[in-house]
């Protein structure tokens, strides 16, 4: 959306047949009420140049409120800090070079490294992988990383050789893109390359289900989306499945169910919970999956297939043998209820069922009212019910 934005920012900074220089959204006159012929090419030229550039730093802007979702350490400068405080004993510990006088000093880290820290620690290093095992037993290393699987190499190795490290002094509890670098990888695609053009891009929700899609990637069975609607988890799930192939897990098939024309089934119409009927329309069916598929799913590699369902009456596709991660997103109680029904008797082993809408309550009791009969029905108990914040996960255990 910046990139179109800008795009479309820029074929309007002309001068028009109304000799005015116009702007996106902007009434002719607004930037300068001179007609072309008393204005010389100088001042035309500085005047679209300027423009340019203010839509340049709208773009960066917007950019960067973007991908400051996705920085760990924004606002917390890598190693301003080195020592440590502990207010019950009100104690003071140093971590600072000097207090390992005997040892080389590193810093490993993957984020940019102001000059005057490394003059102050020591060489940066993005790995340890070129040390010597007896290089490392002699140094000190300061590891500050973007993701905690990137820092888990460097953890062990150091460890292995009898290394010390000074992590960046800081505790706060942490979020699941930055532990696992696939799900940042994943969500950063999603959020830059198709941000916007899907909607509901809420980090947990995403966080959760690329959790499901690796916690689940050595068992069988396919991912199943039942409630697409723009695309938007459909995307990240595929982009994390995209990851994970990346790195050798098995392939797997993507299943995106929806009725593509919103709230407008019988059951919809009919049901008690009164809120949702006629609710998320959005381009029709036919033009609604065209979009999905050729707009949302433009760059994906692993293989997915749209199928319009109503799943309160019809059947899952017969394509479907097994499922190992299924996403139910359909808000309405009758809606969720035959959902979980109809996806529990093909879950694998150790599978997991991601049930969005019952955490959103009060607004979708419905869903919630689906989970809870669901839970303590014959179908139900095979399954472990784990609340994950912005779903439910629920693991078949046998």
């Amino acid at each position: 959306m910046l990139a179109r934005s800008l795009r479309v920012q820029r074929k309007n900074c002309i001068w028009t047949d109304s000799s005015r220089l116009c702007s996106h959204g902007t009434q002719p006159g607004s930037i300068t009420s001179s007609p072309i012929e008393d204005t010389n090419a100088s001042q035309i030229r500085r005047q679209g140049a300027m423009w340019c550039r203010a839509c340049d730093a709208r773009l960066s802007r917007g950019v960067r409120r973007i991908m400051s979702i996705f920085e760990r350490f924004l606002g917390d400068p890598l190693f301003a800090n080195l020592t440590l405080f502990e207010p019950t004993t009100q104690t003071s510990k140093s971590v600072a070079p000097e207090t390992f006088p005997t040892k080389r000093k590193f810093i490993v880290s993957d984020q940019p490294i102001p000059q005057d820290v490394s003059d102050s620690i020591g060489p940066v290093l993005t790995n340890v992988d070129g040390l010597a095992p007896q290089e490392i037993s002699e140094a000190v290393f300061y590891i500050g990383i973007q993701c905690d699987s990137d820092a888990l190499p460097v953890l062990r190795r150091i460890k292995q050789h009898g290394g010390t490290f000074v992590p960046h002094l800081n505790f706060a509890k942490t979020e699941y893109r930055f532990v696992n670098r696939l799900a940042h990888n994943a969500m950063v695609r999603t959020w830059t390359e198709k941000g916007h053009a899907v909607s509901h891009l809420h980090t947990g929700i995403h966080e959760n289900l690329c959790e499901a899609l690796d916690i689940t990637r050595t068992v069988e069975g396919d991912y199943v989306e039942i409630g697409v609607y723009r695309g938007g988890s459909a995307l990240t799930a595929i982009n994390y499945l995209d990851q994970l192939a990346c790195v050798g897990a098995p392939c797997r098939k993507a299943w995106l169910l929806d009725t593509y024309d919103g709230f407008t089934y019988e059951e919809a119409v009919g049901s008690m919970d009164a809120l949702w009927s006629g609710t998320h329309r959005l381009y029709g069916k036919d033009e609604t999956m065209k979009y999905i598929r050729e707009t949302v799913m433009s760059d994906v590699s692993s293989e997915f297939e749209l199928i319009a369902v109503n799943i309160c009456a019809d059947d899952l596709p017969l394509g479907i043998k097994k499922i190992s991660v299924a996403n139910i997103d359909v808000d309405m109680y009758e809606a969720t209820l035959a959902a979980l029904q109809k996806v529990s008797p093909l879950m694998a082993q150790g599978g997991i069922i991601i049930a969005e809408d019952p955490t959103a309550t009060p607004g979708l009791y419905g869903a919630l009212l689906a989970l809870d009969e669901f839970m303590t029905s014959p179908a139900g108990r095979p399954f472990y019910k784990i609340f994950k914040g912005s779903q439910y996960f629920l693991i078949r255990m046998h």
